[in-house]
């Protein structure tokens, strides 16, 4: 075995070493430029890249060396660091394609490749064996980087991925071809002979190396412009989705308003007769009870100012509503609330001859949010449970206000026909609507809501018939 070995170094050129030697460091410095640009991104693959180039890098300068230094050195460590390093290399794209192998099982490949190598090396009569066999696992190896690049740009659509797939080409085509020339005994066995396949596998080695690692930095800076690029349209998205659901939400506020301007004029009307009235009585005193009229109309002043108070409350409310400007949180009774909004229905609702029904516990529950926009969801339940009941006899509509642990549960049913399966199954969707004139907003809108609140609204038929419609949100202690 020792004069084959000593034939084969006989044949060394020193240009080839020398060639080797550049490769090799090429490989140990251009990775260190690639880690440095994109070190920030904290990723495993770009590490195993790195890593397998810089171990593939000290493979070549240990076979540029083998002439020098020991044979256990050149060639059974140089050999298992090359494939070693190729297959890092391979393990970091296919890390990138989500079918990562594992580091355990590149580990044992590599020392299955080198440990078959040196049985080939020290116990096959036919030297070049273990030539071949190195040589077809490089092509192997570099046919397998190729490919795997090229899913990567197919997936992608990464041009940095392609050109990385082409770079490895003419790599294993010379290898191919000193594969044949060592076959049929036209080249010597050994990758630093001075030969025409010999210079083509460094001047080809040398590209790929230069080329391979700026063709993984921008695969990675493609990536990065892709997800970028994706971040922005999904944030303008979200944004035009925003003011599309503000302006149909005003749209649903300036609606209801119309539906029930009749239930706000008697409001209205009330606490401004209730002043008409307290004047006159104020005129009367006066003109009767001169003496202690004083401490009379001091009364009636008082229950003047209540009066206008009230009605200045109802036309901020309603200037609110209809602007749609935010309020701050406060502590909100639900059992006022839910009374409230029926008091502004009372109108339309005596007129559709629905009777509504309360149930509270003994005590108030109450929750942190926003009165205005809890009412909203309150009216938008509320009309469309007494809708549901239209041309029954006897339309009832119940609302009950309980704890269940820490949440305040309002359940609005009506007695109605309930909700079909084709209904249901299409309630989420956008601008749904089973009405004629409806604009399918409303659900949205008070489901939105309700999850600002730190709650939700679910909709489903009652073990009586009928919907069902239940607010959840967080007790307020």
């Amino acid at each position: 075995m020792a004069p084959v070995i000593q034939q084969e170094r006989d044949l060394i050129n020193f240009h080839m070493p020398t060639a080797f030697m550049i490769a090799g460091l090429l490989y140990l410095l251009m990775p260190v430029a690639v880690w440095m640009l994109l070190r920030s991104r904290n990723n495993l693959g770009l590490t195993v890249w790195c890593s397998g180039s810089e171990i593939f890098g000290v493979s070549l300068i240990l076979l540029s060396l083998r002439d020098v230094v020991p044979e256990v050195v050149s060639f059974p460590l140089a050999n298992f660091l090359l494939f070693f390093g190729s297959l890092l290399r391979l393990e970091s794209l296919r890390m990138a394609l989500g079918r990562p192998l594992g580091l355990v099982r590149v580990v044992f490949s590599a020392l299955a490749m080198v440990c078959v190598y040196e049985l080939l090396r020290r116990f096959s009569l036919q030297p070049k064996l273990h030539f071949l066999w190195s040589i077809a696992l490089l092509i192997g190896l570099f046919g397998c980087l190729s490919w795997t690049s090229s899913q990567i740009a197919r997936r992608d659509g990464s041009h940095s991925a392609l050109w990385m797939s082409f770079i490895y080409v003419p790599v294993i085509l010379t290898l191919l071809l000193r594969f044949v020339m060592v076959s049929m005994d036209v080249a010597m066995p050994g990758v630093l002979h001075n030969d025409f396949a010999g210079y083509g596998m460094v001047i080809f080695g040398v590209f790929s190396a230069v080329i391979s690692q700026f063709a993984y930095l921008g695969v990675h800076v493609e990536a990065s412009i892709q997800s970028e690029m994706a971040a922005v349209a999904a944030k303008a998205k979200l944004e035009e989705s925003l003011v599309l659901g503000q302006q149909i939400a005003q749209l649903d506020r300036v609606r209801s308003v119309g539906q029930l301007s009749t239930s706000l004029a008697h409001e209205l009307g009330q606490p401004l007769t209730n002043i008409n009235l307290l004047i006159q009585c104020a005129e009367s005193e006066l003109q009767a009870l001169p003496g202690p009229a004083a401490q009379a109309l001091s009364g009636h002043m008082k229950d003047m100012a209540r009066s206008t108070q009230l009605a200045i409350d109802i036309l901020q409310r309603i200037r609110r509503f209809i602007q749609g400007k935010s309020v701050e949180k406060t502590r909100i009774s639900v059992n006022v609330i839910a009374i409230e909004v029926a008091d502004l229905l009372r109108d339309w609702m005596t007129l559709e001859r629905v009777r509504p029904v309360f149930n509270f516990p003994q005590g108030e529950l109450c929750v942190l949010g926003d009165g205005v926009q809890l009412s909203q969801i309150l009216m938008n339940v509320y009309r469309n449970a007494v809708q549901a009941t239209s041309g029954h006899q006897d339309r009832q509509l119940r609302i009950t206000v309980r704890r269940a642990g820490d949440q305040v549960l309002v359940q609005i049913e009506d007695n109605g026909p309930g909700l079909s399966s084709e209904t249901m199954a299409q309630m989420d969707q956008p601008f749904f609507s089973t009405k004629p004139d409806g604009l399918g907003v409303g659900l949205s809108i008070s489901r939105a809501i309700a999850e600002q609140h730190g709650g939700s609204l679910q909709i489903a038929n009652g073990p009586e018939g009928g919907a069902c419609v239940t607010l959840t949100l967080p007790l307020e202690a």
